[in-house]
């Protein structure tokens, strides 16, 4: 036959509490392990991943006042190292071209590649 609890015993109340604490800190702790074993990403990760770390936040389409902006070289650009899939046993990397000599003026806003030469002596791989 089935007995009925008497929920005025005080026992019966402390053996309730104490198999909630059980269960609440049994779930507590469950969760802390759940986030102690999920990868946190590294800050490189964090840092390579924002908007300002990626080349398409910096537009080539800017127009610079010649009167205000002096080139510090001829060939002025952002180098891209290519994908790995991409690469080359030649070293050669990826250029976006900001400036150019007067006769390469077309290659401006274009990515272009760029590697080490065999034929001018001075500048060689080494």
């Amino acid at each position: 036959m089935l007995k009925i609890v008497n929920l005025q015993n005080p026992l019966v109340i402390v053996l309730v509490i104490v198999i909630l604490v059980i269960g609440v800190v049994f779930f507590i702790y469950s969760q802390a392990q759940k986030k102690m074993t999920e990868p946190k990403p590294s800050n490189y990760e964090l840092c390579r991943n924002e908007e300002i770390n990626q080349p398409s936040y910096y537009p080539v389409n800017q127009t610079l006042s010649s009167s205000l902006y002096q080139p510090v070289s001829e060939w002025i650009g952002r180098l891209i190292e290519p994908p790995k899939e991409e690469r080359t046993t030649d070293d050669s990397v990826f250029l976006e071209v900001y400036h150019a000599a007067a006769e390469y003026q077309h290659l401006v806003g274009q990515i272009v590649t760029l590697g080490w030469t065999k034929d001018v002596p001075g500048i060689q791989a080494g």
